[in-house]
């Protein structure tokens, strides 16, 4: 999940991508195991100044699937 819709509307987000667990029961808590490599906190922080391939700078995840 993420906080923003990629759109041309000058409204933004953190950039911010987070996972959940979902119960049985339809209630949805942020899974605390999945954490940025660089930070050690829950969800992948897009605003940074190096990714793997390269100093490309901030992004922002465009789309989010579910299985």
């Amino acid at each position: 999940m993420s906080d923003y819709f990629v759109a041309r509307t000058g409204v933004d987000g953190d950039h911010k991508v987070c996972m959940v667990n979902i119960s049985p029961t339809g209630k949805l808590t942020l899974d605390q195991t999945f954490l940025d490599e660089n930070e050690g906190t829950p969800c992948v922080d897009f605003n940074r100044t190096n990714w793997p391939h390269g100093a490309d700078g901030n992004a922002k995840p465009h789309s989010e699937c579910s299985r």
